[in-house]
């Protein structure tokens, strides 16, 4: 955990108890692993393209099954909610939606050609 991050949770400490709260609710296989069949069919379904780079996914092992909307922002754990992401990627788009990751991508410079946009993905 960054300083940053450690310093909020020591200051928030009734909205940490809430978000655990709220999280040990959550049906226990949305904090399970995905096996590689499951992360076969989503890389089919995405033809090899990881959602949140448009880059190819070349090693299912090292990829990530995420939710598109977070469960944090009562999102399904429902196949229909599922994409596979680089590693990376995951932990960049961390609790945003694909929407707002996309925003983020361009905000902080790793989109200068607005991929999202061109995509659908943004407005």
């Amino acid at each position: 955990m960054n300083k940053a991050s450690a310093e909020y949770e020591r200051n928030n400490k009734e909205g940490r108890q809430k978000r655990d709260a709220k999280r040990a609710v959550v049906d226990v296989d949305a904090r399970s692993g995905f096996d590689d069949s499951t992360k076969r069919a989503l890389l089919k379904s995405q033809a090899g393209l990881c959602p949140c780079c448009f880059l190819p996914i070349t090693s299912i092992s090292l990829a990530e099954v995420d939710h598109a909307t977070p469960l944090a922002k009562d999102g399904a754990h429902h196949p229909s909610n599922f994409m596979l992401s680089h590693r990376q990627c995951n932990k960049e788009k961390h609790n945003k939606t694909l929407a707002e990751h996309w925003e983020w991508r361009v905000r902080v410079g790793l989109d200068t050609e607005n991929l999202g946009r061109k995509h659908g993905l943004l407005s």
